[in-house]
């Protein structure tokens, strides 16, 4: 996104990402405090001994996340959230978590959802995905 914006400073904002992948792993209760440690332990489990174990990157609170987004949402009336989303498991289940936290957002909330449209590639050229 931040390339595309590059090409396109009329689209320039933050660029947040949503790292957890809800296509796989516990999600019962995920909205409580138990329910969220329980994935956090299913997922330390899964990477024991993995080179991702001890990575500070690999741990995160996507709440953190929504709870910015929605900040940034209450902050200017004008603001709006675009979700750049992909024909998979992976981001379709994780717009089905993120949404849940913004109804009282409708009408802020706008979904980019590309299949197959052709691209420009670093010679200028069109190309298909």
């Amino acid at each position: 996104m931040k390339d595309v914006i590059k090409l396109d400073e009329s689209l320039a904002g933050s660029v947040l990402q949503i790292k957890d992948d809800f296509a796989v792993g516990p999600l019962i209760g995920i909205e409580t405090s138990e329910g969220w440690n329980s994935r956090v332990h299913w997922w330390r489990e899964l990477l024991k001994s993995s080179p991702y174990e001890n990575d500070p990157q690999t741990f995160f609170d996507d709440r953190e996340t929504v709870a910015k987004i929605k900040e940034q949402l209450d902050a200017n009336e004008l603001e709006q959230v675009w979700i750049w989303m992909a024909q998979n498991q992976h981001d379709v289940c994780g717009y089905y978590w993120f949404m849940q936290h913004f109804k009282e957002y409708q009408g802020k909330i706008q979904v980019i959802y590309l299949n197959n449209l052709p691209f420009i590639n670093e010679k200028g050229q069109l190309f298909y995905p």
